[in-house]
């Protein structure tokens, strides 16, 4: 058995986002084109000789027990009836309450590495099932690069042949609690949800980018009413020359999507001196390899 499994945990954004009325379970079904980037959180996985502990070495603003990292591990020794001992050492690079799913995607790399560590043979769809219920992102971490995601996020159709689109991404450093998001949502819709069918999503996913603006995002004018730098980010975006820009998940991170490397890159530079956390990244079109030591 081999001693340390080393992965990148990729952070995601929802190029696509609508939200339907809350159900009876007090979950949302949802409908949305999730894609990962090559923003990373680092994991290195290290078993143990003995004892059954888990130790988490990174930085974290809640107890262990609250920790996905944690829990993904609590629920992996469940499944295999053993506890199995390990460290985990988290390189953190995913910006926290921004949308992106860092804590869902460490949670899919911690389940992947330790069936790889362990050589426990669960497949894909066992992972899947032991993830969704600790977040309804996971599946698709496990799943990705591209994908539609239906349901409460269970849900996961994998897009074949993804495309690598260049982005610049803001963080306005607003903390948006997403179950208050969602409250926000349900207080402002009026109408039944009619969702983009998956014929109309690959259309757009497929097309120029322009028709990208054929999309959305729920949470955006929520929270823009709410604060209203939402709303100026995704127009100095647009100003930078983005061809499509919105807020990813609940927020509070907002994409713009550029024509290529260049142009991100050019958009990226004007853009970095006006706010803090400014960051130019890409999609990516296969999920990243573990190195196994």
């Amino acid at each position: 058995m081999k001693q340390r499994c080393i992965l990148k945990a990729p952070a995601k954004i929802n190029l696509h986002l609508q939200i339907a009325r809350i159900r009876q379970d007090g979950f949302h079904d949802i409908k949305s084109l999730f894609v990962m980037v090559d923003l990373y959180d680092q994991i290195t996985i290290s078993s143990l000789k003995t004892g059954n502990r888990c130790e988490i070495n990174g930085s974290f603003d809640c107890a262990i027990e609250d920790n996905l990292i944690f829990r993904a591990w609590k629920i992996f020794c469940e499944n295999t009836g053993t506890e199995h001992g390990v460290v985990f050492d988290i390189k953190k690079m995913i910006p926290s309450c921004a949308g992106m799913g860092g804590g869902s995607s460490d949670a899919a790399c911690v389940l992947t590495g330790l069936n790889l560590l362990f050589e426990t043979g669960f497949t894909v769809n066992q992972l899947c099932s032991m993830g969704e219920k600790l977040g309804s992102d996971i599946p698709f971490f496990l799943t990705g690069p591209a994908a539609v995601v239906k349901g409460r996020g269970e849900d996961v159709s994998e897009i074949l042949n993804p495309r690598v689109l260049h982005f610049v991404v803001i963080n306005p450093e607003i903390r948006v609690s997403t179950p208050e998001a969602y409250s926000w949502v349900d207080q402002s819709a009026e109408d039944e949800t009619v969702f983009l069918d998956d014929e109309q999503m690959s259309r757009i996913y497929n097309a120029d980018l322009e028709q990208f603006a054929g999309f959305q995002n729920d949470f955006a004018p929520v929270l823009a009413g709410r604060y209203p730098v939402f709303g100026r980010v995704i127009d100095e975006l647009e100003a930078a020359g983005a061809v499509y820009s919105n807020v990813t998940g609940s927020g509070s991170v907002v994409f713009g999507l550029f024509t290529g490397r260049k142009s991100a890159g050019k958009a990226y530079e004007t853009l970095k001196t006006k706010y803090k956390y400014v960051q130019k990244i890409k999609s990516l079109d296969r999920i990243p390899y573990a190195i196994l030591e």
